[in-house]
């Protein structure tokens, strides 16, 4: 901006007062905008989380339901028991027995259901060409009202499969599964099937059960299976809106929430910063007339003092409650240098608080997916246990399948004591409680233990495990601990290598380190996901972790005890060729002459020590 050759200091001031105001609602503006957008980012975030647990949760009442069919399946005779089940579920139509035709051999009613249901069609074919479960779309019998989905099981008996057994729900069950999620005031969650029909929503269901939902959300949900994107509802609202397809039953999970919940409060902040505008504006001007009257005099009588000055005459006392005209631009140069050092303390602030809040949000979601992962490895045996037990209790269980029974609520236990100890190990490895009896050991002997241990599981899976040992090194460590290690790092492996594959271990001495690989080839580890394999509960989104059980506490315990060891662990994918690589290093035990010579006196005695400088043991 030019001003003209003279102008008035209470114009300046009101120019001053007038770019301060503008500046400031400017930024003010702009931080609301910014925040707006984080908000929003934040909130389909959130929304993206929330469509994921509500498909979980509709996985599992879809999986509790062939869990009960399952049960029956198990029984000699299970006609009453089936009528006594489908009574006692609440929104159980109908349990069907079929053949391989499609024939209908059993029909059991609901105490709900008028009738049961007479509808003939290629399911049980389907789930006894496949012998897997199945999960049907929307069905629709007629009547008002009457909308139902079907899953069926396959009937195995001395390993064929002759018949299906399939129960017919209504989807008021999945209909509360959605109403029993906190959603915010407005929000709706829908859920459709694979035609992309919808079967519930937590708003207008009974008049829209059965249609298509709104176009966005039907071409979204054919683009991808997981996202967020800005979507409109059916009567025309503008929404946040996220999805989850489950790769179980092929649904998608729908979630929308309207753009007034974050853009109402967005208009009311700058209704609000206007009013706050217009007051400062009046303030400003207020200040103005203020500042003249305390400035323009003193400024008067500095600059006579300046003309008596040049005049050489001698100069009056001045008396202001302003600093001297001298002093003026010190003072600003010192107000500048206060105001740098404080804008970088602040800066630094906002960078440790941004990063905390990144921490702190990283770690709320490796909490939310652990507590998940968690309550999934203990909802599968625990189930399996009290299924069990249940039956064994009521005597609805064959005499012939009491020791299958047994076995299985046993097995079951036994994951759920080994998720817990791993659980222990991981807890006291954080706090420096995890203890080691450490003495000389050798390592060679100790990997040979716990392949005698990963044996059975490699030959169940038709596996080639090679085993290839150099060198015979003795080492400073806790047997059990060390054998503990090298067995999660060969049941990791053998875990992710499919039938056929290749599990090798190999021993090789490095000057005073001793290196134990162990190589397979599996899928390998995603390339994102590698730098935090040893990370305790930490899971690929994809991948070889996530189609396998497990909370990911094996890599973790591994790096744990291999460091408390003086030991390092690294992993890395195999190039060229397939799979992974694990590799353990261990610092050797130093042994002085006379060790030496008592090693060599000991073995001489003992007559049978032997350790071959290589071998290799094929399965």
């Amino acid at each position: 901006m030019i001003l003209p050759r003279r102008v008035q200091l209470r114009t300046l001031l009101a120019l001053v007062v007038l770019t301060t105001t503008v500046s400031f609602g400017l930024f003010a503006g702009w931080l609301i905008y910014r925040s707006q957008g984080e908000q929003e980012e934040v909130l389909n975030q959130q929304n993206v989380v929330l469509a994921r647990a509500v498909s979980s949760a509709v996985d599992g009442e879809v999986q509790s339901s062939l869990n009960a069919l399952t049960v029956l399946t198990t029984l000699e005779q299970f006609g009453d028991v089936a009528l006594r089940l489908a009574r006692t579920q609440e929104h159980w139509h109908a349990v069907l027995l079929a053949d391989g035709h499609g024939r209908e051999i059993l029909n059991v009613s609901g105490a709900r259901a008028s009738a049961a249901s007479g509808q003939v069609t290629d399911w049980a074919r389907t789930v006894l060409a496949t012998r897997q479960p199945y999960i049907s779309d929307l069905i629709h019998e007629g009547e008002p009202g009457r909308f139902f989905y079907l899953v069926a099981i396959p009937v195995i008996r001395d390993g064929t499969a002759d018949f299906a057994l399939g129960a017919m729900i209504s989807t008021q069950r999945l209909s509360d599964v959605l109403q029993r999620q906190s959603v915010p005031d407005g929000a709706v969650l829908t859920l459709i099937d694979r035609n992309r029909r919808v079967m519930a929503r937590t708003l207008d269901e009974d008049r829209l059960i059965g249609t298509l939902p709104a176009p966005d959300f039907v071409n979204e949900s054919r683009r991808t299976t997981d996202g967020f994107w800005n979507s409109r509802f059916l009567d025309g609202e503008g929404a946040y809106a996220a999805l989850k397809t489950s790769s179980t039953t092929g649904w998608t999970v729908g979630f929308g929430l309207p753009f007034e919940v974050i853009k109402g409060p967005r208009r009311h902040n700058i209704n609000v910063l206007i009013i706050v505008g217009l007051c400062l504006l009046a303030v400003g001007a207020w200040s103005v007339l203020l500042l003249a009257r305390g400035v323009v005099p003193p400024l008067h009588r500095a600059s006579g003092a300046a003309a008596l000055l040049a005049r050489g005459e001698p100069l009056p006392p001045l008396r202001s409650r302003i600093a001297e005209v001298a002093q003026l631009f010190e003072g600003l140069r010192g107000a500048e240098v206060t105001l740098r050092a404080r804008r970088a303390e602040r800066d630094a602030a906002l960078q440790s608080e941004q990063t905390a809040r990144r921490e702190a949000e990283e770690a709320n979601r490796l909490k939310d997916e652990f507590l998940m992962a968690v309550s999934h490895e203990l909802r599968t045996p625990l189930t399996a246990i009290r299924g069990w037990a249940r039956m064994l209790h009521t005597g609805e269980i064959a005499d012939g399948q009491r020791a299958r029974a047994v076995e299985t609520i046993e097995r079951n236990a036994h994951l759920l004591a080994q998720l817990v100890d791993d659980l222990l190990d991981v807890s006291q490895g954080e706090a420096g409680k995890l203890r080691l009896d450490l003495r000389r050991i050798a390592l060679d002997e100790v990997a040979h233990a716990a392949l005698d241990t990963i044996r059975p599981a490699a030959v169940a899976k038709a596996l080639l495990l090679t085993v290839d040992v150099h060198d015979h090194c003795d080492v400073l460590g806790d047997p059990d601990r060390l054998q503990q290690v090298i067995w999660n790092v060969l049941a990791n492996a053998v875990k992710f290598t499919p039938s056929g594959g290749t599990v090798s271990l190999a021993m090789v001495r490095r000057g005073v380190v001793v290196d134990l690989t162990v190589t397979d080839s599996g899928p390998g580890i995603d390339a994102e996901f590698l730098p935090f394999a040893f990370d305790p509960f930490r899971q690929a989104s994809g991948g070889r972790v996530r189609v396998n059980r497990g909370v990911g506490l094996g890599l973790a315990i591994v790096r744990q005890l291999t460091e408390l060891h003086g030991g390092t662990v690294v992993a890395f994918n195999n190039s060229p060729g397939a799979g992974a690589t694990v590799r353990l290093s261990f610092p050797i035990v130093v042994l002085s002459a006379a060790d030496h010579e008592a090693d060599a006196a000991a073995t001489d005695a003992e007559g049978h020590r032997q350790h071959p400088a290589s071998q290799r043991v094929v399965l």
